[in-house]
């Protein structure tokens, strides 16, 4: 369990980290190890192991084989990084957005809303994003080294039914898995919502400009629920980590000066540039969210009410509807299929409706997504439930064939790290 547990902690982002103190509040950290001009914390174990403390409670903190097994993985792990940039490995802008992206749409799947995220790491999104650069950087640079070694790897009928037959009692249990469709429509927001957010963001500007306090009115209005309380202060960003909109005002302005209102997708910011360096820039601002109080939420909730009641008495499917209406333009083209999944990656609204609904039920209109900004709705199709089971070779064959190969794939990443070790500095440090 605890190799498993390191498996996954450097394969994958979590979300939390803990620092470990002395009872006088000074942080134990030293040198452990040297790997090329790279240095290995004692500080890096302790938060790797306080990591899989909260995915195990019998994790013992202090056990020094576990603490070694650690150390040797952050080493390893060094180790790829330096050989992907000896191999001259490069990582594009791109990737990385892309890669915060899937990143922070499991976040949102997990806790619910951007607005959460933001609240757990108490801290904005745009920081959030800059302090995991670096990571997720690494993250694709092995990635891109493995599969440049071991991506071509295949394995045979006969290795897959070898590995199930030795790991066949080790195989963990499928969970209840569900079926599911849905139809999401999203609610058109008038004009006058943007409107009256400008005109809003614009008095406020005018009154910074007549000498009102920039902390006190960012306390006062801001719909920023994270830096309001902090005068709107976002801190040193680098560029590329905030929106293109956002970025291009606040690199415009000079030291002090205040921005007109400038649009995002999360409304006006009236932003005021603090401190500016040639790849950095220090800024606070004041987000005025779009509200409307006219949409066409009742012409949505009608068209869904009406699809449900076609479908159920059989005057169409919801496959055909779900083409025809959906505006989920990742699921539309496959009937609004979401995929078998379990109830725990639902998202909550969802989790909260399927678990009453039997095979072949569809929901009442829903709500869908967590931003006020783009309200949605959606049906929700229960087709087949698949109860828990033993994984198995008949039903869970191509389950089996991926674990098989990862299985291969890892084992021989182990052989190179140890060839690795031979051709690449690296030292403990006592």
């Amino acid at each position: 369990m605890f190799k498993i547990l390191i498996s996954l902690l450097f394969s994958s982002f979590i979300l939390f980290s803990q620092e470990i103190q002395l009872e006088d509040g000074k942080t134990i950290d030293k040198i452990v190890a040297i790997v090329g001009n790279e240095v290995v914390m004692s500080s890096e174990i302790d938060a790797q192991m306080a990591r899989m403390l909260q995915a195990d409670n019998n994790i013992d903190f202090y056990n020094e084989d576990q603490r070694s097994e650690v150390l040797n993985a952050l080493i390893d792990e060094k180790l790829l990084i330096q050989k992907a940039e000896k191999d001259s490995i490069a990582v594009s802008d791109q990737e990385i957005d892309q890669r915060w992206g899937q990143l922070l749409d499991n976040w949102k799947l997990q806790y619910g809303s951007l607005a959460r995220i933001e609240q757990i790491f108490g801290k904005s999104l745009s920081r959030v994003k800059y302090e995991f650069r670096d990571q997720i950087k690494n993250q694709i640079m092995t990635q891109k080294l493995n599969y440049t070694k071991f991506g071509d790897i295949n394995i045979s009928s006969k290795e897959i039914n070898e590995f199930y037959e030795k790991y066949k009692d080790s195989l963990k249990y499928i969970p209840d898995q569900y079926e599911v469709s849905h139809i999401i429509k999203n609610v058109k927001v008038d004009n006058t919502a943007k409107e009256n957010a400008y005109k809003i963001a614009k008095s406020i500007r005018d009154s910074i400009l007549k000498g009102a306090d920039f902390e006190k009115l960012a306390l006062n209005n801001s719909d920023d629920q994270t830096t309001k309380s902090d005068g709107g202060e976002l801190g040193w960003v680098k560029k590329g980590l905030l929106f293109p909109e956002f970025e291009k005002a606040a690199f415009a302005l000079t030291t002090g000066e205040t921005s007109i209102p400038v649009e995002t997708p999360f409304g006006y910011h009236v932003i005021q540039t603090l401190e500016k360096k040639v790849d950095q820039v220090k800024t606070r601002h004041i987000l005025i969210k779009f509200k409307s109080e006219n949409d066409n939420s009742k012409d949505v909730l009608e068209l869904l009410t009406k699809i449900k009641n076609d479908v159920e008495s059989k005057k169409t499917t919801f496959e055909e509807q779900a083409k025809l209406h959906s505006d989920d333009e990742n699921t539309k083209g496959f009937g609004g299929l979401i995929g078998k999944v379990t109830l725990q990656e639902l998202p909550t609204q969802v989790q909260n409706v399927i678990k009453d609904m039997k095979e072949g039920d569809i929901s009442n209109p829903i709500s869908y997504g967590n931003d006020p900004n783009k309200p949605s709705f959606q049906l929700v199709y229960f087709k087949k439930l698949y109860p828990q089971h033993k994984m198995n070779i008949d039903e869970d064959y191509g389950s089996i064939e991926i674990i098989a190969k990862n299985y291969k794939q890892r084992e021989l990443v182990k052989e190179w790290l140890q060839e690795l070790r031979k051709e690449l500095h690296w030292e403990l440090v006592e």
